[in-house]
């Protein structure tokens, strides 16, 4: 078997090295999935990421006024 290099880059068809801190770097989350969101302890998930509206399984957003929005 030959050497491995690691070159420590991130892209395509490479190993991620953790920092420092052994937190992941910066890198593109969009493909993570099957996080449960009992997990997140802190911060806030923006509203472009979660379904809203006052259709059925949807989630409900409030106005401004923190009131429910019209439905019929």
């Amino acid at each position: 078997m030959g050497d491995v290099i690691i070159d420590g880059l991130t892209g395509a068809n490479r190993l991620v090295i953790l920092d420092a801190n052994g937190k992941i770097p910066a890198l593109d989350g969009s493909n993570v999935t099957l996080l449960a969101g009992a997990n997140f302890s802190t911060g806030t998930i923006p509203v472009a990421r979660i379904d809203t509206g006052t259709a059925a399984g949807k989630v409900v957003k409030l106005d401004g006024n923190a009131k429910l929005p019209a439905v019929s």
